[in-house]
């Protein structure tokens, strides 16, 4: 039976996928991955979409970091759709080591499926 569990390469380091499921209120600076020591954290796919109005998101290497991503307009709950980037072998972006990945919010609240690896700097 084949495991069902995507997994990738860096460095001769098997990195399995991991989905983080987060519900971010407006504000800057927010946690979406926690900081892991030693380790980079990239970002391979996710979906977005607002909590009931339409949501602005900027992703940034750590609280007041650089942005790696956005800023990009997230459709509201209210509508049927949602914005996703599928999974992709290179991946969108990354952090630094040993930095999580954080986001600043804009208008309205945002529920996120965000689709990563990690692996050592």
């Amino acid at each position: 039976m084949t495991d069902p569990i995507r997994t990738y390469e860096i460095s001769g380091e098997v990195c399995k996928l991991q989905c983080k499921a987060v519900s971010v209120a407006v504000s800057n600076n927010a946690t979406v991955i926690a900081a892991i020591t030693g380790r980079k954290i990239r970002i391979m796919g996710f979906v977005l979409q607002g909590d009931g109005g339409v949501s602005k998101i900027t992703f940034k290497d750590g609280s007041g970091g650089a942005t790696l991503f956005g800023p990009i307009t997230v459709p509201s709950s209210a509508s049927p759709s949602q914005l996703a980037l599928g999974i992709t072998t290179p991946g969108y972006f990354e952090t630094s080591s040993g930095v999580g990945l954080f986001a600043d919010v804009v208008t309205t609240a945002a529920n996120m499926n965000v689709f990563y690896i990690d692996y050592k700097a």
